[in-house]
């Protein structure tokens, strides 16, 4: 991605890792009509009773966030 931003090519990433280079106009989409089609996104753990703290604060913190941008259509820019 380095590259590209530096004027070298063009590149092919997931929206996620260019969005901020989008936003602030280093990058621009090209191709969009390549696009791959969104993939959906799991959260497995191993079942406990009562749930580690740890694994309980990281669903706690993803998944709203999750959420939030599939409501929002996705990580697209």
């Amino acid at each position: 991605m380095d590259a590209a931003i530096s004027g070298l090519g063009v590149t092919r990433v997931l929206s996620y890792q260019a969005m901020e280079a989008v936003k602030e106009g280093k990058l621009q989409v090209v191709l969009a009509a390549f696009q791959s089609n969104p993939v959906p996104v799991s959260l497995l753990y191993a079942y406990h009773d009562p749930l580690p703290l740890k694994i309980r604060s990281f669903l706690d913190f993803a998944v709203p966030r999750l959420r939030e941008h599939a409501a929002m259509g996705g990580w697209d820019f």
